[in-house]
């Protein structure tokens, strides 16, 4: 079985917390992919035919340290060709 469809990592990182009072009530933001660590995952039964090219669409951080992480697959074609 395969399918498509947007991804979403979510994770606490403890070293992201914040109190609010001090930075204008601000409760969440959204940073950029390379200026924060990301896990390692990657799937492990993924189908045959299909490549996957992940684009990130949103990343965000809570005041308690919750990071939200959610990607949309973009196909790219494989295309096969046989020589006689």
């Amino acid at each position: 079985m395969c399918g498509d469809g947007p991804t979403v990592q979510e994770w606490t990182d403890e070293r992201l917390t914040w109190n609010p009072e001090e930075f204008g009530n601000l409760t969440n933001i959204i940073v950029k992919a390379d200026r924060l660590w990301l896990p390692e995952l990657a799937v492990m039964n993924g189908c045959v035919r299909k490549c996957l090219r992940y684009t990130i669409i949103s990343q965000r951080i809570t005041l308690s340290g919750n990071v939200i992480r959610i990607e949309i697959q973009q196909k790219l074609a494989i295309h096969r060709s046989v020589a006689s």
